[in-house]
């Protein structure tokens, strides 16, 4: 029961922590905001987290993993590489609206790379997968001959960090769908594949590693 409770106080904590970093930033977040919103006392704050850093890093390792998870379950034999490309952009960035230990995730990594354990940095949990991917795709015939498995690469990681930016700097308003990849792919997709390659291509995505996988720490 004591370890039930420990382990609930744990992902309150956690869970306060993703909201007020990814709002506020790092050196904005003050721990009286987080023990707040959690209704604890800083006393259980120390007791599982001994600094701000400490209790970051838990919240960037968390967010980390739930990208992890979810781009393990498109990659888990997949047919198309290049599917799994378009499905990764759609998962990831629909984590960045949905899920706050991940959004804060993104932000920490930017704000404390360098205090960071490189197993659980934010990219490196998803492009190096992506990059992989799209090297298969140009093996297995997906990609037009000449194209780059890297641009293709630095296309797909471009429109998912797009979606961190704010509405008022993209060309699009808020009245548009929040997350315009699929009419993007459709754009791309024809550029990049060879003649009939792309039609088998769902510039939507196929729903894949959207699940509802917990986001436990």
């Amino acid at each position: 029961m004591r370890q039930t409770r420990a382990a609930r106080t744990r992902r309150c904590l956690i869970e306060a922590a993703a909201a007020e970093f990814g709002r506020r930033g790092f050196a904005g977040t003050n721990l009286t905001h987080i023990t707040g919103a959690a209704g604890l006392t800083s006393g259980a704050l120390m007791f599982h987290f001994p600094s701000k850093r400490a209790l970051a890093a838990a919240v960037h390792a968390c967010g980390s993993d739930v990208v992890r998870r979810g781009v393990d379950r498109i990659t888990d034999g997949t047919p198309s590489a290049l599917q799994a490309v378009v499905d990764i952009t759609h998962a990831v960035a629909l984590l960045l609206h949905t899920d706050t230990t991940v959004r804060a995730s993104y932000r920490l990594d930017g704000e404390l790379h360098g205090g960071l354990d490189d197993e659980h940095r934010w990219f490196g949990t998803w492009v190096p997968t992506l990059r992989g991917l799209c090297v298969r795709a140009q093996g297995s015939g997906e990609l037009r001959a000449g194209t780059s498995p890297d641009a293709v690469a630095v296309v797909a990681v471009g429109l998912v960090t797009v979606q961190t930016a704010p509405v008022a700097a993209l060309p699009w308003g808020a009245e548009d769908e929040p997350l315009p990849l699929a009419r993007v792919w459709e754009a791309v997709l024809p550029g990049v594949c060879p003649a009939g390659v792309g039609d088998t291509i769902q510039a939507a995505g196929t729903g894949r590693g959207v699940g509802s996988a917990p986001s436990g720490p």
